[in-house]
């Protein structure tokens, strides 16, 4: 077990087991040997001195057998994919897997052995709201949601909004909108990349609630509630502004909000006999 600025991982070597893999006619009707080897990077790690703060080395190990032995692979590739994608199902307290996966070669084929080496992260879902009220705020939503899409996975766009200024009312009007989807990152992480989007864009925020080229706020992160000196999730006021809660629950009416423990769509409806802010849907 190591300890990498505060990132813990195990490392499990040598798991073996009895597979029926491979390609060739040849290879189909005999059990071959392969060799296992793990690095589980392990979530939050409390250090407290019981096995609820880990993995049980002991069940992985036979986890891992007991899928091999219930599958039957073409190739080493698949073999690796499926056990790091079963891990993380199964383990809650992981968020990385690393695999090797080894065999011998039969058939006198030109090397002793192949092994593959994959590495899969848990992905967690989150919701962004976004708005801009200058040079061409359309536009800028759309350029904002293709560099989010570089670390934000199978990306849902809601439609786009027209809505009143906030606070400063000497401005042009805003476009809103809201994406969900899928990233590797934890909440810290999505911030400083959500930042570098900003900031790539061109944002220069002259004073609080004032014009501004866009503006990207983590509305959501899975059901986490996440405080610290930067960042609040799920974001204070989200469940006040029509330009946020109308677009996010097109695309995730059924999300929880993790404190109000009511689904977006029950806020959504609340927010009928309060103050609006949306002029007009325009996407």
């Amino acid at each position: 077990m190591m300890m990498n600025n505060e990132q813990m991982y195990l490392n499990i070597d040598g798991i073996t087991a009895n597979a029926l893999i491979g390609c060739y006619s040849y290879e189909r009707g005999m059990l071959q040997p392969v060799e296992v080897s793990l690095k589980l990077y392990i979530s939050k790690p409390d250090y407290a001195d019981g096995i609820e703060s880990t993995v049980d080395y002991s069940e992985v190990c036979d986890y891992v057998k007991s899928v091999i032995a219930a599958n039957h692979f073409h190739l080493v590739e698949n073999l690796a994919k499926q056990l790091a994608h079963q891990l993380l199902l199964n383990y809650p307290l992981l968020n990385k897997v690393e695999i090797t996966v080894s065999k011998s070669l039969v058939n006198g084929v030109k090397a002793k052995h192949i092994s593959c080496h994959f590495t899969q992260k848990r992905k967690f879902k989150v919701a962004l709201a976004l708005g801009s009220n200058m040079n061409n705020p359309r536009q800028q939503l759309i350029n904002a949601i293709e560099l989010l899409g570089e670390f934000i996975d199978d990306i849902k766009i809601a439609s786009f909004y027209r809505s009143k200024p906030q606070g400063y009312s000497e401005q042009e009007d805003f476009y809103n909108t809201c994406i969900s989807g899928y990233t590797s990152y934890t909440p810290q992480e999505l911030l400083i990349n959500t930042k570098k989007v900003e900031k790539l864009l061109g944002k220069k925020e002259e004073f609080i609630n004032g014009p501004r080229i866009i503006d990207i706020d983590i509305a959501l992160y899975e059901s986490k509630i996440y405080n610290n000196l930067f960042l609040a999730i799920p974001h204070p006021r989200m469940y006040e502004r029509d330009f946020v809660i109308t677009p996010l629950a097109e695309i995730e009416p059924d999300w929880l909000h993790p404190k109000l423990n009511i689904s977006i769509k029950e806020i959504k409806n609340s927010l009928a006999n309060s103050e609006n802010f949306i002029i007009e849907q325009i996407s």
